[in-house]
C-alpha cells in the first residue's frame, strides 16, 4: 500500500491511498470560476517563489521547495519589481 506522501495530491479510498492523477480540468474548471481563466498552476509556482524571498526564507531552502535545481533557474522563477528595488533602498538609508 502507497503512502500519501507519495503524492502532493491524493485521496484515501477504501483504505488505500490512490494518487489524483491528472487535475488540469478541475484547476482550469476553478479558475474560470474565481474569475481568473488565464491562470496556469506554473504561475504559482513563480508566485510562491517570489512570494518566499520577499520574506527573506534562505535561497537553498526556496530551491529544495520550489524543485529549482541551480541559481540561474531561480533568477529566472523570482520576480523583481519597484517593490522590490525601493525595499532595498530602504535598508542602505
Amino acid at each position: 500500500m502507497k503512502t500519501p506522501s507519495e503524492w502532493v495530491f491524493y485521496k484515501k479510498e477504501y483504505g488505500e491511498y490512490k494518487n489524483l492523477g491528472e487535475f488540469r480540468r478541475s484547476f482550469r474548471t476553478a479558475c474560470k470560476k474565481a474569475g481568473v481563466p488565464w491562470l496556469r498552476v506554473h504561475d504559482l509556482r513563480h508566485q510562491a517563489v517570489t512570494a518566499m524571498s520577499r520574506r527573506r526564507v534562505p535561497q537553498p531552502v526556496i530551491m529544495k521547495v520550489a524543485g529549482l535545481s541551480t541559481n540561474s533557474v531561480f533568477n529566472r522563477y523570482r520576480t523583481v519589481d519597484l517593490i522590490d528595488i525601493k525595499d532595498c533602498f530602504k535598508e542602505t538609508i
